[in-house]
């Protein structure tokens, strides 16, 4: 419910905030050991996370009141609390589609809703429906990152980055004439499955209005993500058609 989401969230934070004073005072501490024991939690919590933010889309118009915004806020603030502890970790620089790929244990749904949760807090500068406030009820909202706008180029670049063969198979390259057939039937499956999680979340349409805010020199990374999940040496023109 709402109250186990908000806790979640602002556990999250204090997490998050333990990490960045760590990594500025260039000091080792639990931080990161905490969040990683947090982790059954967080996959109990999977299935309203992708419920929630499922439904959250990037369409005009007003945002959700009462405790239905309640809890889509505190939904959108674990995603990007999760993200933000993990990027203060590793630092942003080499937050890459590797390392989430690797912290969303190779679930390609876990990867978009995580991402969607983020990239869609990080649109409520542009739109208001993302930015819920209860100033009613006198509950305290879970406060947004300070490197909210790092923290989502990173994301951006780090999902742009998850169709590559590096991040899907790793530093693995030494392959036999035999294996190299296998590994182009893992890789198709592998997009394949990424492809299906990227529309199921309707990370599509996030995406673009991210690419849009971020400025036109991600629209590059953006036309290979997409290129890449469609595969387009697998689709056959048909006679008499356009396609």
């Amino acid at each position: 419910g709402v109250a186990v989401a908000e806790a979640v969230a602002h556990s999250l934070v204090g997490v998050a905030e333990v990490l960045r004073e760590q990594v500025e005072a260039h000091e080792e501490g639990p931080g990161l050991d905490v969040l990683e024991g947090m982790s059954p939690f967080l996959d109990a919590l999977a299935p309203h996370l992708f419920a929630g933010l499922c439904r959250l889309g990037v369409q005009e118009g007003g945002h959700l009141g009462g405790e239905a915004g309640r809890l889509q806020w505190a939904l959108q603030c674990i995603c990007t609390w999760v993200l933000a502890a993990v990027g203060r970790a590793v630092g942003y620089a080499s937050f890459s589609g590797r390392v989430l790929w690797e912290w969303v244990s190779y679930d390609p749904m876990w990867a978009a809703i995580l991402s969607k949760g983020v990239l869609c807090m990080s649109l409520s500068k542009m739109y208001g429906e993302y930015d819920y406030r209860d100033r009613k009820s006198g509950v305290a909202p879970v406060p947004v990152p300070a490197d909210i706008e790092e923290l989502q180029h990173a994301i951006f670049n780090a999902i742009c980055e998850l169709p590559s063969p590096l991040v899907a198979f790793g530093l693995d390259v030494t392959l036999s004439d035999d294996s190299i057939a296998l590994r182009d039937i893992q890789l198709v499956r592998y997009r394949s499955d990424l492809a299906m999680a990227v529309l199921t979340a309707g990370l599509p349409e996030v995406l673009i209005k991210a690419a849009a805010r971020n400025g036109v020199h991600t629209g590059p990374s953006l036309a290979a993500f997409f290129s890449a999940l469609l595969q387009p040496r697998f689709v056959r023109a048909q006679p008499a058609t356009i396609w």
